[in-house]
Parts: structure tokens; C-alpha cells; sequence
């Protein structure tokens, strides 16, 4: 997990290539333009996914992971809590999706808004939708970064 403003994103140039590919589109793209859904920027290797929705209490919701793409969370506009923690109990799986729901305590809250960046690599359990105090609408794009 990497919690950071996200005007030092670039720090972690280095780490891996897709991610180096993610940085250097998030340098040069205008995240405010993407439309809904899935861009992609390397193909199956790099591609950012534009949702919008409303907070809420996600104190029951299921933690979500992956086996092969790390996230990179930004927001366009307003403002959540994303928790993330590490080994959980496994509750749904769907693989043509990467994506392994999970169970358990959270470690770590990281408070989202426009200038902060939160990266999550696979295996790293996350849960993101909570409101901060009232619900509000959140505008948000995830990179996801193949770490093959």
C-alpha cells in the first residue's frame, strides 16, 4: 500500500513497468475528461475505470482484492474513507474479473480527496465507498496496473 499526495505519485517510478506506464499517464491525462467506464491507456496492462457514487456506511461491506492488478484510487471530487488490510477471510471469488471479496478487521484508514493518491497492490484487501461524517457524491477513477 502507498498513501500519498498525489503530486508525488512519480516517486514510485521504478517499481515495476505497467507502473511506471500508469504514472506516465496520470502525468500527461486530463482525468476530469474520461468518460464513464473503461480507457485504456496499454491495453490489458494499463487502463483507468471512471465511476461515480455516493458514500455511505460500509461498515458490513465486503473488502475487495486482486490476484494480478494493483489500483491506483484518485478522486475528481469529493471526499471518502478507504480502509485497507492485509490477510482476510476469503467470501467470493470471480477470477474473469480479479477480483476476491473478503471478511475481517481493517488495518489501515486512509481519508480520500482530490489531492491525496492511495495505491493498493494485489493481495491487499480494500474497501472503499465510506463516508467521512455525511454521505456526498464521490467522482473517482481507477488506474489498474497488470503487476505480471
Amino acid at each position: 500500500m502507498i498513501y500519498c499526495a498525489r503530486q508525488t505519485l512519480a516517486r514510485y517510478r521504478g517499481l515495476h513497468p505497467n507502473l511506471d506506464r500508469a504514472l506516465d499517464a496520470l502525468n500527461t491525462c486530463d482525468l476530469t475528461q474520461l468518460s464513464m467506464g473503461q480507457t485504456a491507456v496499454d491495453g490489458d496492462r494499463v487502463y483507468f475505470n471512471r465511476f461515480d457514487y455516493e458514500t455511505g456506511d460500509c461498515a458490513q461491506a465486503l473488502f475487495e482484492t486482486h490476484v494480478q492488478y494493483a489500483d491506483i484510487h484518485l478522486l475528481l471530487g469529493g471526499e471518502e474513507t478507504m480502509t485497507v488490510a492485509g490477510a482476510q477471510a476469503e467470501v467470493e471469488r470471480d477470477e474473469t474479473r480479479d477480483y476476491i471479496g473478503t471478511k475481517g478487521d481493517g488495518d489501515c484508514n486512509c481519508v480520500m480527496r482530490p489531492d491525496k493518491a492511495l495505491i493498493v497492490f494485489p493481495g491487499e484487501a480494500h474497501r472503499s465507498g465510506q463516508m467521512r461524517g455525511e454521505p456526498c457524491s464521490v467522482r473517482k477513477v481507477v488506474c489498474k496496473v497488470l503487476m505480471e
